[in-house]
């Protein structure tokens, strides 16, 4: 049996506008594939995306990705190549993600729909899930953004 530790605490991670280098994100995305198909292969999808729901876990993994830049826009750019990574791969990684950064966002129900029938899941529930976070995030705006950054997985 397996004891995780919850750790408490605050982190400063100030927002930050632009993006990744092209040339480095294209590297990114082939390291995450990698990487995850190694942790998916190890110890399941489940532990994937449980890591991935761990801020200081997902940080740490976006700098060694390279984006070593220490700020939230780490989590954005980590968030991308994952969803770039798996893209069209679900059923080898057990999960696909839908969403992402700015006016990306936007697309998340239509991106969620469309996985769930490649993942024969119902859909309804996942899209109303993203709607319901999206419209958290807004309400949770900091530093005056709208909804910066969405990011949702399918398991």
């Amino acid at each position: 049996m397996t004891i995780y530790i919850m750790r408490t605490g605050i982190s400063h991670l100030p927002l930050h506008s632009g993006q990744a280098p092209r040339w480095l994100f294209t590297l990114m995305v082939r390291l995450v594939r990698e990487v995850l198909g190694h942790v998916v292969s190890e110890y399941g999808a489940e532990e994937v995306l449980r890591r991935l729901s761990d801020p200081f876990w997902c940080q740490a993994f976006g700098c060694l990705l390279g984006f070593d830049c220490h700020s939230s826009g780490v989590t954005a750019t980590t968030g991308g190549a994952v969803k770039e990574a798996v893209k069209g791969l679900a059923h080898d990684f057990g999960f696909a993600v839908a969403g992402g950064k700015g006016a990306t966002a936007g697309w998340t129900p239509v991106e969620i729909t469309a996985a769930c029938e490649r993942l024969a899941y119902p859909p309804i529930h996942w899209s109303l899930q993203a709607a319901w976070w999206a419209k958290f995030d807004s309400a949770a705006v900091q530093d005056g953004y709208q909804r910066y950054h969405q990011c949702f997985s399918l398991p």
